[in-house]
């Protein structure tokens, strides 16, 4: 799965990390931070 997220809070709207409590029993979930631009990369892979 790859998600684009903008830090922006527009103010209404659903948030995508909410309820995410136990997202690690079900599935492997990787960060991956570039210091020179400040993009974080968060890989979510299935567990087998």
């Amino acid at each position: 799965m790859q998600v684009v997220l903008v830090p922006i809070v527009p103010g209404r709207g659903v948030s995508l990390w909410e309820g995410l409590a136990g997202l690690e029993d079900g599935y492997d979930v990787e960060s991956i931070a570039s210091a020179t631009t400040g993009v974080m990369h968060l890989i979510v892979r299935l567990k087998a």
